[in-house]
């Protein structure tokens, strides 16, 4: 009889790895690079296939940033997960990730521009990466999945106002403060 295949956690954990046990930013570093790999290989596609260079690293890049934000929150921060209404709370997320990458992606530009007046090509763009990586590994972690509050809590580590639940009194039944006498 087939047995069915464990998923991919279940294979690493039986190896006696678990990814959670690895540290945020072995997580981090593991996801960019796939990132990063999925980016390389849709441009070389896109490129092959004929779309012109420049539209397809365009494209490349917005596919890479989605992998990544689906990898970062299943992996790199899968212990903050978002809170209030499934979709509203996700989608809120997914667009504070989209800011936050066109945020460093102009960290990356605005360093590689400076250091490539006086440093090689190849050392310029590292700059690049390595200072754009920071911004994107703090900002991810202060602004896209920050911790959810402590109940009742209020701070830096809050979710959107707009997922969080608003009371309603039940029909027919009006708080006697909102009574007024005439």
């Amino acid at each position: 009889m087939l047995q069915p295949r464990a998923g991919w956690r279940e294979q690493v954990a039986a190896r006696g790895v678990s990814l959670a046990a690895l540290p945020r930013p072995l997580r981090f570093g593991a996801v960019g690079a796939v990132c990063a790999t999925v980016q390389l290989a849709t441009l070389a596609a896109l490129v092959h296939l004929g779309l012109e260079r420049h539209m397809a690293n365009v494209c490349a890049g917005l596919l890479a940033t989605q992998v990544n934000f689906a990898l970062s929150s299943r992996i790199t921060w899968h212990d903050r997960p978002a809170t209030g209404h499934p979709i509203a709370a996700v989608l809120s997320r997914l667009l504070r990730f989209n800011a936050m990458s066109l945020a460093t992606l102009a960290v990356n530009w605005g360093v590689f521009a400076l250091a490539a007046r006086a440093l090689p090509l190849m050392i310029a763009g590292f700059l690049g990466i390595a200072a754009a990586t920071g911004v994107n590994y703090l900002a991810s972690n202060w602004l896209v999945f920050r911790r959810a509050p402590a109940p009742g809590g209020t701070g830096p580590g809050r979710q959107d106002l707009a997922a969080a639940p608003v009371p309603v009194p039940s029909p027919g039944r009006i708080p006697s403060s909102e009574i007024h006498a005439d």
